[in-house]
């Protein structure tokens, strides 16, 4: 017992600090793929066939962000952490840069053709 009183020790203070910190990565992913969802209706509504169909990718690629991904890596977090795991993905990091690199591509593909 620690001496808060609270009837935890330490190590339940570690992983409840852990696990925070995948809550806090499910909500940054939620948060990305609602902006993904917002930019591809703005594509959407520009009427340009590139532009809608980048759009329509866009969305669909935040749905699925938003609602497979964040609660994915939520819960693969927490079973790394609860392992005495790195909680860090080397895949998932460079999924990430790859979407990163290929969006920033579409972006400025679409500004080259105005």
């Amino acid at each position: 017992m620690d001496r808060s009183g609270s009837g935890q020790t330490p190590s339940d203070h570690a992983l409840l600090d852990l696990s925070t910190a995948a809550e806090r990565t499910c909500l940054a992913w939620q948060r990305s793929g609602l902006g993904m969802v917002g930019v591809g209706a703005l594509f959407i509504r520009g009427h340009v066939l590139l532009s809608v169909l980048s759009g329509f990718v866009l969305v669909g690629t935040g749905v699925l962000t938003t609602a497979l991904v964040g609660p994915w890596r939520y819960q693969a977090i927490l079973a790394r952490v609860r392992a005495q795991r790195s909680p860090s993905s080397r895949c998932v990091m460079l999924i990430a840069a790859v979407v990163i690199c290929a969006s920033a591509g579409a972006g400025l593909g679409l500004i080259g053709l105005r």
